[in-house]
């Protein structure tokens, strides 16, 4: 996550499931100095904002110095349109630096989902 144009990721979810995601920077920056630590998920990088989750909202957590942690209920991935989205996750750090990621989020349709 250590320079937001080169650090990307790709990541998945099946409606209707639950899902715990870990981050870790490839870089090795230490987390555990981080005031704030957010995720988003958009329809598109223009589009309407679908999921918002933060260190200081408790949705995310520092799972030690170099990983962060969150999960998507099944309530929540539910309400999700199957598809391609776009992504972004953000650390700030006590001394004001910030690092970024960014990339594609899909959302999987299930037959189970549907039923």
């Amino acid at each position: 996550m250590t320079d937001c144009c080169s650090q990307q990721f790709s990541m998945c979810l099946l409606q209707g499931t639950d899902k715990t995601f870990l981050l870790t920077d490839r870089s090795t920056a230490d987390f555990s100095s981080a005031t704030e630590v957010t995720f988003d998920v958009w329809a598109s990088p223009t589009g309407t904002s679908l999921l918002s989750y933060s260190l200081t909202g408790g949705e995310i957590s520092i799972v030690d110095d170099y990983k962060i942690s969150f999960a998507i209920p099944n309530s929540t991935s539910t309400g999700l349109s199957a598809g391609r989205k776009y992504a972004e996750a953000w650390v700030t750090f006590a001394d004001g630096t910030r690092i970024g990621a960014k990339g594609v989020f899909i959302v999987q349709d299930t037959r189970k989902h549907d039923a």
